[in-house]
C-alpha cells in the first residue's frame, strides 16, 4: 500500500516536481542532444559561460531516459518515470523490510518513516535513481553477508548503471 502512496502521491505534485529546482531543463535538452545525435558530450555545448569547456557527463543515461520518457509521453512521460521509480524503490523496502522483520507492522513503520523523509528529494532529477541503486546495493550486501545468494557479481553491475545514472 505503502508503494502505491508513493506513487500516487508523485502523480499528484505532478509539474511541481519539475519546476522544484532548474537543472530539468539542462536535463531534458543534454538528453535530447543524445537522442538526436547519439553522443554523449564531452564538452559544454550549452552554457553561456562554459561553451566548450570539458563536461564531465555523469548523469548521461538518466538524462537520456528522462529525454526518452519526455518524447514518447511528454512532460507526463517524466512524472510517471519518477513515480515509477520512486514507487519502485518504496516497494523494495517494504519487502525487504517484511522479509527481515518477518512482522507486518514494524516492516510499515519504518517503510513509512522512509516515505515521508524522502518525500523532500522527489523531484525530476537523476537523483531520485541514486535513492533506487542505494536501496538495491544494500540488499545486495545484506544478502550476500547473511549467505541468501552468492551473486556478488550483481554490485559491479549495479555499480556500473548507477555510476551513469547519478
Amino acid at each position: 500500500i505503502l508503494w502505491m502512496a508513493a506513487f500516487f502521491g508523485v502523480l499528484l505534485r505532478g509539474r511541481r516536481m519539475m519546476n522544484a529546482d532548474g537543472d530539468l531543463a539542462r536535463h531534458l535538452t543534454l538528453g535530447r542532444y543524445m537522442l538526436d545525435t547519439g553522443k554523449i558530450p564531452l564538452r559544454d555545448l550549452f552554457s553561456h559561460t562554459l561553451t566548450g569547456e570539458s563536461l564531465t557527463p555523469h548523469e548521461w543515461l538518466a538524462q537520456l531516459i528522462f529525454a526518452l520518457s519526455k518524447r514518447l509521453f511528454g512532460f507526463e512521460g517524466v512524472i510517471l518515470l519518477c513515480a515509477l521509480v520512486i514507487s519502485a524503490t518504496i516497494w523494495l523496502i517494504y519487502n525487504h523490510m517484511l522479509k527481515n522483520t518477518l512482522s507486518i507492522i514494524p516492516a510499515i513503520f519504518i517503510t513509512l518513516i522512509v516515505l515521508i523523509n524522502s518525500m523532500i528529494h522527489w523531484l525530476a532529477r537523476p537523483h531520485i535513481f541514486t535513492i533506487l541503486f542505494i536501496t538495491l546495493w544494500m540488499i545486495t550486501l545484506e544478502n550476500l553477508q547473511k549467505g541468501k545468494h552468492n551473486r556478488w557479481w550483481t554490485l559491479p553491475l549495479l555499480m556500473l548503471l548507477w555510476a551513469n545514472l547519478h
